[in-house]
């Protein structure tokens, strides 16, 4: 774990001033940190590392508060601007994203400490340790600038629980994000023929030899229509390609018939499956993948109830494009197991409600 101060002031942008304690608050709610493209330190911000906030200049000269990091340094998607994006004040192309966030009732000024604090090297300069916008501190001068304050709770815990989204424009989004990622793995793409119920068309396939599998996007009706298939297409052929998993969201609302589900908590994304997977197969419904999944269970606020959810993953991981393939793989395994009458019934797995962790489809002991 890395110990860290971010450092914050008064900035001004075409004549217009903002207060550096405004800039502070406002990310405390939005949970990110705007950092610089080449920021020094980049490479180290890690997950769950701690961070204090100092706010400089000569008003300043006081921490605010701590926070612990729930990601390393990213690069913002345009969804993200959408979310973090405030005026220009609040134009960051690169950062953090945060948790446990605690704002202090009360400043804390910094001269006290000044002589006692090993990362400031010359007491009678000690500005020029503070001059950079992101600072390595040991456990030691964290401990000791946060002293009592460290029990003190979030002022505003945000809600853990997933909810599903519902907004058209805010879906429509969030699709156009899930494409971006998916196709920012593809090795290749190109013409392919795809079978399913009642006839097969003509599509542009995208291929990843990395995950080894092959997608489509496209709408259908009343949703968007992502369709997966197991290894490299036959490219430019007449062969009829098979689906086997879809994840569909609605264009909006709550549809409980559409297996797709985009949700969200604070400022994370998700993708989720309500378990349909059979495609009107009566042999591999929702009760065999129910039975049958081997991943995790998540509680969603879901409209006017509360549902348990399969998840798939995280917008937010850099494992995104990982987690969509290991789904992919187990609906392939559940559907080959129905298919050969060797399905047992797994034991059952405790329902989540905490915040997504990075790991891939997790394995139940038989």
């Amino acid at each position: 774990m890395n110990y860290w101060i971010f450092t914050v002031n008064n900035d001004k942008i075409n004549g217009i001033r903002k207060d550096g304690a405004e800039i502070y608050s406002q990310r405390m709610k939005d949970r990110f940190w705007g950092l610089k493209e080449n920021v020094n330190h980049r490479n180290s911000l890690s997950p769950e590392d701690e961070v204090l906030y100092y706010l400089a200049g000569s008003k300043g000269q006081v921490f605010l508060g701590t926070a612990t990091l729930d990601s390393g340094f990213f690069k913002l998607s345009r969804y993200d601007r959408k979310i973090f994006w405030h005026g220009p004040f609040f134009e960051s192309a690169h950062g953090v994203r945060l948790k446990n966030v605690q704002v202090w009732r009360k400043t804390k000024s910094i001269r006290p400490l000044i002589r006692k604090l090993e990362f400031i090297s010359v007491p009678e300069k000690w500005g020029v340790s503070l001059h950079h916008s992101v600072v390595s501190v040991s456990k030691k001068d964290f401990d000791l600038i946060v002293g009592k304050e460290k029990q003190k709770k979030d002022v505003s815990p945000p809600s853990l629980m997933l909810k599903v989204i519902e907004n058209r424009k805010e879906i429509a989004d969030v699709q156009e994000l899930f494409i971006e990622k998916l196709n920012s793995m593809a090795d290749k793409s190109g013409i392919i023929f795809l079978g399913y119920r009642g006839g097969s068309e003509k599509l542009e396939a995208f291929w990843s030899k990395k995950l080894d599998i092959w997608w489509v996007t496209s709408t259908s009706g009343n949703r968007f229509w992502n369709a997966f298939g197991l290894g490299e297409p036959k490219w430019e052929s007449r062969y009829s390609h098979h689906i086997t998993c879809e994840i569909n969201p609605p264009f909006q609302g709550i549809n409980r018939s559409i297996s797709g589900v985009f949700a969200k908590n604070y400022n994370n994304l998700y993708l989720l499956h309500r378990g349909s997977i059979g495609g009107g197969r009566k042999d591999v419904g929702k009760k065999v993948f129910k039975d049958q999944f081997r991943g995790e269970w998540q509680i969603v606020e879901d409209g006017d109830r509360i549902s348990n959810i399969a998840l798939i993953g995280s917008f937010g991981s850099s494992r995104f494009p990982e987690q969509i393939a290991t789904f992919v793989k187990e609906v392939a395994r559940i559907k080959s197991e129905a298919a050969k009458g060797t399905c047992i019934k797994l034991p059952e797995t405790k329902i989540k409600n905490i915040i997504f962790k990075e790991l891939p489809v997790a394995r139940r002991e038989l």
